[in-house]
């Protein structure tokens, strides 16, 4: 059963990593620094992107939800480590927040990018980039934070996979905009490890001579 529950955990990650990849890329996504009128002629020509992206979003916060949720029940071997996970749910959940308000931008944006003024646009655009990144890499950093020294203190996974996190989370807490990526790489890294390690443990004992 626990080998089981480590390969779906393994192949939930991912797929979220392949959502999130398709999410950051599909669409367009002009910095808060663009000026009205580009950010309004980006958006205009990319209406139906802008669509699709919001309905890949809802559904790679769902998977991460439930991937993240089952990390934190592998992970919460003692209370100590039960609580430490469940801090890093809570970061999850402040990302997922994050990811759930800039699908409901972009489908404004989609919805109103051809007739909204140059200043509605620019709004909606700084809420897509400035303030969805900072809610996003809060959450991303008390989830390594947290994630990282939960692994160190449990025997579920490798004792690196901590170390990993932990050295994500400070380069998204100096550099927020890295936070994404950040989490996007622990998940890949952790998910593969979690698909080897259980692919080394169904594995076959090597028979023993029988002595006469």
């Amino acid at each position: 059963m626990r080998s089981a529950l480590r390969r779906n955990i393994g192949l939930g990650g991912l797929l979220f990593v392949v959502l999130f990849v398709i999410s950051s890329v599909i669409a367009p996504q002009p910095s808060s620094r663009t000026s009205a009128s580009d950010a309004a002629a980006k958006y205009a020509a990319h209406t139906g992107a802008l669509a699709i992206n919001v309905y890949v979003t809802v559904l790679a916060i769902a998977v991460g939800l439930a991937f993240f949720w089952y990390l934190r029940d592998l992970l919460a071997e003692t209370p100590a480590v039960r609580a430490l996970a469940t801090i890093g749910y809570g970061g999850v959940i402040l990302f997922a927040a994050s990811g759930g308000l800039a699908a409901g931008v972009e489908f404004a944006l989609s919805d109103v990018s051809n007739h909204a003024s140059l200043s509605t646009i620019q709004t909606l655009n700084v809420l897509n980039t400035d303030v969805t990144g900072v809610l996003g890499a809060g959450g991303v950093v008390a989830f390594l934070f947290a994630t990282g020294i939960a692994v160190m203190r449990s025997s579920a996974l490798p004792n690196w996979l901590g170390w990993l996190a932990i050295v994500l989370g400070v380069a998204s807490f100096a550099l927020p905009f890295a936070s994404p990526p950040g989490a996007g790489i622990w998940v890949l890294v952790a998910s593969i490890v979690l698909l080897v390690t259980r692919e080394q443990e169904s594995a076959p004992a090597p028979a023993q001579a029988v002595t006469p």
